[in-house]
């Protein structure tokens, strides 16, 4: 995928951006070279076959010198030169067509792979509707462009020069008088390219806003009948469409006028060549003069043609520029070169800092070790960096100081596959995939699990007789995200694919904060079982849940402020007896 790394200003002329969207095509050269022929064959056999042979000697030996050798010969050139209109024709739609989809999968694969590899901090930049907005809309914005709008194009610029051989070989004063109006066309499409391309990027905007919009509207259905807020969401979904139809209307009223204005010019030079024929300035046979008048009449079409496919070239520049721009963003940093292998899961964090900006300190100076077969608990108010470091752990982000270690190594020079392969991480917010409860459970191990394993694994995390109860047991499809399944047991199949996992380090990131009492007392059965051996690294709200941790870290605006089992810090009666007897539940959000 040929990168363009450039910012496109708005004097890409229409010349200069058929060489941008055709440096895509690089790939298909072969699919391209057989359109080009197709539109070659059908364009000769048009405007050579049709204005400069038949029509003329139709009228001229056919019908006015009544030549019986030509009336004899006549029905065999028809059925020639209309086979070779079809046939150019098939050739030139198909595999332009063909070109067309093909670069959308390669850019949409392209597009789609790159985003498995961008940091973490990049989705927090940018909205879902965004993105998807460039899979969908971008895309198929340059798939026009590419396959339909270049064919038009390359078409346009043929007929044009067919049209104009036909008339040089019937009066040359007729081809200067076109060739004097060719400046004036251009000034008008140059100008057409610069308000087409100054709406195509208001409205690829406005695009990805109405995608983003939707996405939370059909996301939030509950929440916002809920809380009796549709017209609130149908007062902003009428905005986002208004602006992206405001947009769309002055592209179209830009384009659509400049069709009329071209065609107007033809018209003057076709008036003015019937104006010269009839005065005799110039003398061309009754045959010719038809022949003339359709090709010059042929011209209109392509000229129309240019005014409104450079509408679509502009727009599929904008998108090749969007799609571009986000290809070049940096995939995610991995600078280890060492593999983590026969880890046992001692965790030490060495005065570690971290901040989102330079204005934005979210850990400062966090020193802690846990050991395997210890389960270390974090807790602290909203905002006090908990989740933040959680994520460090991953390498999701990197520390700004110090540093983090697993058995003695530093995490940063560790790669990123052997690091992740050593932990399971258990979220608050449970991504499941539209898939089978089996296949979520082995997600990531597919391949490397038995069904036994399977099956033991829900049974640790207490869904198992929930899995049976169902009539495909664990073929059941759980939906998007798993709208089949309620909150606890979509957290209970989360935990099901953390024990599969059965990496040294745990990271349990609120994970039971949906599940009641009771499903909560068999999964610390089944997460006993699991923290054997293994490092744990609890952030949780409920009592049940830390007050058995070896160790308690207190954490407020991003520092350690206590440290110690349940019973030393309730003894202690400072920051972490406070938040047991304070109103607000000891919580983890996203810092």
């Amino acid at each position: 995928m040929q990168n363009l790394k450039r910012e496109l200003d708005n004097k890409v002329s229409l010349l200069q951006a058929t060489k941008i969207l055709a440096s895509q095509l690089k790939n298909y050269k072969v699919y391209l070279s057989i359109a080009i022929f197709g539109i070659i064959i059908f364009m000769a056999a048009t405007k050579f076959g049709i204005y400069g042979y038949l029509i003329p000697r139709m009228l001229d030996e056919g019908f006015i010198a009544a030549n019986p050798e030509f009336l004899r010969t006549m029905p065999y050139f028809i059925p020639l030169i209309f086979l070779g209109i079809g046939f150019g024709e098939f050739l030139s739609k198909f595999f332009m067509g063909l070109i067309g989809r093909s670069v959308v999968c390669d850019y949409r694969k392209a597009i789609l792979q790159h985003l498995l590899v961008l940091p973490i901090d990049f989705y927090k930049q940018h909205s879902s509707g965004e993105l998807i907005s460039k899979i969908n809309y971008d895309c198929e914005q340059m798939a026009t462009a590419v396959s339909d709008s270049v064919k038009e194009l390359l078409s346009s610029l043929i007929a044009i020069v067919f049209a104009f051989l036909v008339m040089l070989s019937i009066s040359w004063q007729v081809t200067l008088l076109l060739a004097a109006v060719a400046p004036i066309v251009g000034a008008v499409l140059n100008f057409v390219n610069f308000k087409i391309r100054r709406y195509s990027a208001k409205i690829q905007q406005t695009m990805a806003n109405l995608t983003h919009v939707s996405n939370e509207v059909i996301r939030g259905h509950e929440v916002i009948r809920a809380y009796q807020s549709e017209q609130y969401e149908r007062d902003r979904v009428a905005k986002v469409c208004e602006n992206n139809c405001k947009q769309e209307i002055r592209s179209v009223f830009i384009t659509a006028l400049s069709s009329p204005v071209i065609q107007l010019m033809g018209a003057i030079v076709l008036v003015i060549f019937v104006y010269l024929v009839t005065t005799d300035s110039i003398e061309v046979r009754p045959g010719q003069m038809v022949g003339l008048m359709g090709a010059m009449y042929s011209l209109l079409r392509p000229i129309k043609q240019l005014s409104q496919v450079n509408g679509v070239i502009q727009k599929g520049i904008v998108a090749v520029t969007s799609i571009d721009n986000l290809l070049d963003m940096p995939a995610e940093s991995d600078c280890g070169t060492q593999n983590l292998t026969n880890v046992h899961g001692i965790l030490e964090f060495k005065e570690v800092s971290f901040a989102y900006s330079p204005a934005e300190n979210v850990l400062s100076n966090i020193s802690f070790s846990a050991f395997p077969g210890q389960t270390v608990a974090i807790v602290g108010r909203s905002g006090a960096g908990k989740s933040t470091l959680a994520s460090l752990i991953s390498r999701f982000y990197q520390p700004t100081y110090g540093s983090i270690t697993i058995d003695g190594n530093n995490i940063s020079d560790v790669t990123l596959t052997s690091l992740r392969s050593n932990v399971s991480l258990v979220t608050q917010n449970v991504t499941l995939f539209s898939d089978t409860i089996a296949n979520n459970i082995a997600y990531g191990s597919r391949d490397k699990v038995t069904m036994e394993q399977i099956i033991q694994a829900a049974k640790f995390a207490h869904i198992y007789d929930f899995i049976m109860q169902q009539e495909l047991g664990f073929e059941t499809a759980v939906g998007e995200n798993g709208c089949r399944l309620s909150g606890g047991q979509r957290q209970r199949l989360a935990i099901a694919r953390a024990i599969l996992k059965d990496a040294p380090i745990i990271i349990l990131d609120e994970a039971t904060s949906a599940l009641d009492n009771e499903s909560e007392k068999y999964i610390q059965q089944g997460l006993n079982y699991l923290k054997q051996g293994r490092t744990t690294i609890i952030i949780a709200h409920r009592l049940s849940t830390i007050e058995n941790a070896d160790k308690i870290l207190v954490m407020e605006a991003g520092k350690i402020v206590e440290q110690g089992s349940h019973q030393q810090l309730i003894q202690q009666g400072g920051a972490y007896q406070h938040l047991q007897q304070s109103s607000q539940p000891i919580i983890i959000m996203d810092s």
